[in-house]
């Protein structure tokens, strides 16, 4: 499968989460406390509950993510699910916090396993309006999926997620555009680039209509690498207008710097040369007759330092 780079090479654990992401980091075990109704801290093994989750909330937010997290975490979920019940939402939030544990250390088919124990127990639960509670578990479960490299797994949970999205909040909310280009960012890992392409223009199409300019600016920097593979796959017919769209963005934002409009438009004539040669090359081959060894060498592209898609692409691959 084509894809922007050797997938050997992503280093997942790398991958830069989102700012939603990143306030699970020190906001997990918070979250779960502040998500509990108030008549459950009248049971009797509320303090008990109170006082470990308290305890993980400095570890987190020292970075512990050690085995004694892990067994902290588990016995969490057991105070809960005697206290609460184990089909609770403060049992699925603690199973969430373990599939976040388990995946910043690298865990992922143990992230798997907690974050689908979430995904379970809140489906089973009365739906609240608004409430973005399965949607959020099962953009965490793809996550791990994206850690395993299972990418279509991974595409299947964010088409889920977004589809609840779009439910709870309508086509054309804000809501929708990270779930879009995460979901843009596994159909390009899958190799079915042109899917991805379609994808990121409609969050573009979102994006300037609410009015979100750092999704813009983000969707521009998609545009980028997206183009710049299908240059290196020989596709200039492709790049052309990904590329053009980028530089449009980045004109029309005020914010670009003078690198990355540089670099946009250096791409941008790159594809533009690559489309003249082989237009040339047809003219002179007629049409089915294969470029010659020269207009081969011409199309190949530049050698370009290519990252992963994942973590440059959309950079929120982390669960939050």
């Amino acid at each position: 499968m084509q894809a922007l780079c050797d997938k050997g090479s992503i280093d997942i654990r790398a991958m830069c989460p989102s700012t939603r992401l990143k306030r699970a980091c020190v906001g997990v075990a918070i979250s779960i406390l502040a998500a509990a109704p108030a008549v459950l801290y009248a049971q009797s093994g509320e303090a008990e509950w109170k006082a470990q989750n308290e305890a993980l909330t400095l570890r987190f937010k020292a970075e512990q993510l050690d085995a004694q997290t892990i067994e902290m975490v588990r016995q969490l979920i057991q105070i809960a699910e005697r206290t609460y019940g184990p089909q609770s939402r403060v049992v699925a939030q603690g199973q969430y916090q373990l599939g976040f544990t388990h995946w910043r250390r690298g865990e992922h088919l143990l992230a798997e396993a907690a974050f689908a124990s979430a995904v379970a127990i809140q489906e089973k639960l009365p739906a609240r309006p608004g409430d973005p509670m399965l949607a959020y578990y099962i953009e965490n479960l793809a996550t791990a999926f994206v850690g395993q490299r299972a990418w279509t797994k991974a595409a299947a949970q964010w088409e889920r997620a977004l589809a609840l999205y779009e439910k709870d909040a309508g086509p054309d909310s804000r809501k929708l555009l990270m779930p879009l280009r995460e979901l843009a960012n596994v159909y390009h890992l899958q190799g079915d680039s042109p899917k991805a392409e379609l994808t990121l223009l409609r969050a573009l199409d979102i994006a300037d209509a609410s009015g979100s300019h750092h999704a813009i600016d983000a969707i521009a920097g998609n545009l980028h690498i997206l183009g710049k593979h299908y240059l290196n796959r020989g596709d200039a017919a492709r790049a052309l207008p990904v590329l053009e769209r980028e530089v449009t963005l980045l004109l029309g934002s005020g914010r670009a710097t003078p690198e990355a409009l540089g670099a946009a438009r250096q791409l941008r004539d790159q594809a533009r040369r690559q489309a003249l040669v082989r237009i040339d090359e047809k003219r002179k081959n007629g049409p089915g007759k294969p470029a010659s060894r020269a207009g081969q060498a011409q199309l190949e592209p530049a050698p370009a330092d290519l990252q992963g898609l994942s973590g440059q692409f959309t950079g929120n691959d982390q669960p939050r």
